[in-house]
């Protein structure tokens, strides 16, 4: 696990934008999910959550995998964890995956 030494290194992991409608700033957290067609899971490909890495085979699997690591390793790391912090999940995906999904 990668641990984060303190607070202001944390804070760097952690998205601010500023809201072009009110001009008020506001943090969230973003997680990139990929599949890998090969070994046929889901993986993190990439996330502003230090440490985070996981994999699952389905993308249920993977968001119920989220709910429990998400939180472990904001507090392991000692990052801003209010509930009203929002989580972006992105992927990317084909056609020819989601038919296969479905």
């Amino acid at each position: 696990m990668l641990a984060v030494e303190s607070l202001e290194t944390a804070s760097v992991h952690l998205r601010i934008e500023q809201s072009s409608r009110d001009e008020e700033k506001f943090m969230y957290y973003e997680i990139l999910i990929e599949w890998d067609a090969e070994a046929n899971v889901w993986y993190i490909e990439n996330s502003t959550v230090p440490g985070l890495v996981g994999e699952a085979a389905t993308l249920d699997a993977m968001l119920a995998l989220l709910q429990t690591r998400v939180p472990e390793m904001l507090a392991e790391n000692g990052c801003p964890a209010d509930d009203s912090i929002p989580l972006r999940v992105l992927t990317t995906t084909h056609l020819a995956q989601l038919q296969r999904v479905v």
